[in-house]
């Protein structure tokens, strides 16, 4: 079952597939070693056409006008082409894990098996298998299963490739197979011919995770109990590196003495989408900063002001360095930037609510709504974690996940539906909804036709949304 609601401060699905481009202006050059043209594709984390602008990105924006820009101040760019895509359009959910496996394989999520950053396997034999990114080297690390990737179908057609992960939560779904992320300079064979990512615990030996990237803790791990407990992944902490450190291992490699052969590259940008997710999106469209985004969280995360100087920097780095010493195969190479999502503010205050069951309309501080979910699945089957509410930004999964009751389903189903669209509803916060709509919760709509109840067809996701293209999500899942 998913759910949507309408709160202004959260991004329904708003996702970039697109982004920037720069093209060589002639045809291929006889002194490249590349076959045809280089290919160069970077993925950066919460990039959103808002933020690239001549004062917060002024190398972005060069590089998708370079004829606009001051060539002496950009001389990598002379003589070459560029473009914006503005119109570009994200799958849903549009988390880190399903919008990275739809740009390196072409699917929707029921095409690549990957719904989110967090799921459950209705594929696994293990009942309630929960999948997630951040346990590389752990059964629970999510890979695109049978959809291939860009960077294994050009691998297999023998074209040189190399891989230069920012997040190494991504490993798997980038370039296959899990990680021994205990010594990163032995991974397990991946796709590419080359793959670079930060081992990932910082302050370890030869690890280049950024201690101020680190990810919070997940609260969900600390349930337990009950015959619905999820199989939780248990691995390492995982750090992405800075947006300098992955530029610069691309540079290093690009430009050494076994980097020349290369026809395509990939990178993945982690710093800006975690300032964004610990500090809000401070970028208004007009480019300037707001107060929305504060100064840097207490941890040390990067404001999104300086992540988005930092990203654009890295990137012109690296273009610097590698025209200098490869500039017959720059000449001959096209580059594209691409933001995978973008995130908004989303306070505790303004998250929807969890409902007091003691006094009709009343707000339970003490909890939110994954708690509200599990208590009323709970008094349905008599079982603890008989259902387990998963967020992803501003859609939710809940799945049935109480494997000693499986007649109790469809009743527990049902009646958390009722809920979720009536009592949550009917908190102060929701009905006070900023937006104006009245309401926290939307839709909540069965993802699995079978569990539809059959005098209410438009209960049904696909009945509501087919171009959702999530029919094949996880039919474990409500």
């Amino acid at each position: 079952m998913s759910w949507t609601h309408r709160i202004r401060y959260l991004v329904l699905g708003l996702a970039l597939v697109g982004g920037l481009a720069l093209l060589p202006t002639h045809a291929a050059r006889a002194d490249s070693q590349c076959a045809n043209h280089c290919v160069m594709l970077i993925e950066v984390n919460g990039l959103e056409n808002k933020d690239v602008t001549p004062q917060s990105t002024p190398f972005l924006w060069a590089l998708a006008h370079p004829g606009k820009t001051n060539a002496s101040a950009t001389p990598a760019l002379t003589g070459r082409s560029g473009w914006m895509w503005q119109a570009s359009r994200g799958i849903l959910s549009s988390s880190n894990a399903a919008s990275t496996a739809s740009l390196l394989t072409g699917g929707f999520p029921e095409e690549t098996g990957v719904p989110a950053d967090e799921y459950i396997d209705r594929f696994d034999k293990t009942p309630n298998k929960l999948m997630r990114l951040g346990d590389p080297g752990d059964a629970g690390a999510i890979t695109t299963g049978t959809a291939q990737t860009l960077i294994y179908s050009a691998t297999q057609a023998d074209v040189k490739t190399a891989t230069f992960i920012g997040d190494p939560a991504l490993r798997t779904i980038v370039d296959g197979g899990n990680v021994n992320i205990a010594d990163a300079k032995a991974p397990t064979p991946g796709d590419a011919t080359y793959t670079w990512y930060p081992a990932g615990q910082a302050g370890t030996q030869d690890g280049n995770g950024d201690p101020k990237l680190c990810p919070a803790p997940n609260a969900q791990d600390s349930a337990g109990g009950g015959s619905g407990t999820p199989t939780t992944p248990s691995g390492p902490p995982i750090c992405p590196a800075n947006d300098l450190q992955t530029m610069k291992e691309m540079s290093d490699y690009l430009t050494g003495t076994t980097g020349g052969n290369i026809s395509l590259t990939y990178a993945y940008l982690a710093e800006l989408g975690i300032a964004k997710q610990h500090n809000g999106n401070a970028q208004a469209s007009s480019g300037s900063p707001s107060a929305a985004g504060g100064p840097p969280s207490s941890g040390g995360t990067p404001s999104v002001a300086q992540a988005l100087q930092d990203t654009d920097a890295a990137i012109a780095q690296f273009v610097a360095s590698y025209q200098t010493a490869r500039g017959d195969q720059w000449k001959n190479t096209v580059m594209m930037v691409v933001g995978n999502h973008g995130y908004e503010l989303t306070p505790t205050s303004q998250r929807v609510p969890q409902p007091d069951p003691s006094q009709p309309g009343g707000v339970d501080p003490k909890g939110d709504l994954a708690t509200y979910v599990a208590a009323s699945a709970t008094a349905k089957t008599a079982d603890t974690n008989s259902a387990l509410l998963i967020p992803q930004g501003s859609m939710a999964t809940i799945y049935y996940t109480d494997t000693a009751h499986p007649e109790k389903k469809a009743e527990t189903l049902a009646d958390l539906r009722d809920k979720l669209l009536t009592n949550v509803n009917a908190t102060p916060p929701c009905k006070n909804d900023p937006g104006g709509t009245g309401q926290c919760i939307a839709e909540v709509l069965y993802v699995n036709p079978a569990d539809v109840p059959a005098d209410h067809p438009e209960y049904g996701l696909t009945h509501q949304h087919p171009s959702w293209r999530q029919q094949m999500l996880s039919y474990k899942a409500c």
